[in-house]
């Protein structure tokens, strides 16, 4: 109130308007207000599946080669990606045939498991990472796993090919980091 009673001194109020506005000040201190806003959010399931495919698709591409072009899974990928493209945004459904590619929700025990473990680590490791993408192996399929934001809810299985084996490559995973930087080992 100290504080208060300068400023408005410096303003020119008498010590009587002061003592009355410090006294008003007073009563009025109590519980602080935490107002609550209520926004209405809707998801659209479709996008976002689109949106892991895409970036399941350009991940795949840019770890497995050039060679990755010519799958069959990618083809059917780029082929959704250009139809989505084309499409009025209100509208866009990819079709069934793809849906079967996507997990939205990863609901694998095993998986989820191992994605507790891994943001616990990286947790503990005190990075600032935002997501992880990663491939698995399963049988002679490639699955792409989209870690977004650490979160189980916005985390993604996309099986990228259903021919592993004709891609010699490392399982890599890529950290990006919440200023933007991107580390592949």
């Amino acid at each position: 109130m100290n504080y208060a009673r300068k400023v408005l001194k410096r303003k020119g109020y008498t010590e009587q308007k002061i003592d009355e506005f410090c006294s008003d000040a007073i009563k009025m201190q109590g519980e602080p207000l935490s107002p609550t806003f209520n926004k209405k959010i809707i998801f659209d399931f479709a996008k976002f599946g689109l949106a892991a495919i895409k970036i399941a698709y350009e991940y795949a591409f840019e770890q497995l080669g050039e060679k990755y072009i010519e799958d069959k899974v990618a083809k059917l990928f780029s082929k959704e990606l250009y139809r989505a493209v084309e499409t009025d945004k209100n509208n866009i459904n990819p079709s069934n045939e793809l849906a079967k590619f996507v997990s939205f929700a990863i609901n694998n025990l095993e998986l989820q498991r191992i994605l507790t473990n891994h943001r616990e680590d990286l947790k503990t490791s005190n990075m600032d990472v935002l997501h992880t993408i990663f491939f698995i192996k399963d049988y002679n399929s490639l699955y792409c796993i989209l870690n977004l934001f650490m979160e189980d809810t916005i985390s993604f299985l996309i099986k990228v090919t259903e021919n592993a084996d004709e891609y010699k490559v490392n399982l890599p995973v890529t950290l990006v980091f919440k200023d933007g930087r991107e580390v592949t080992f």
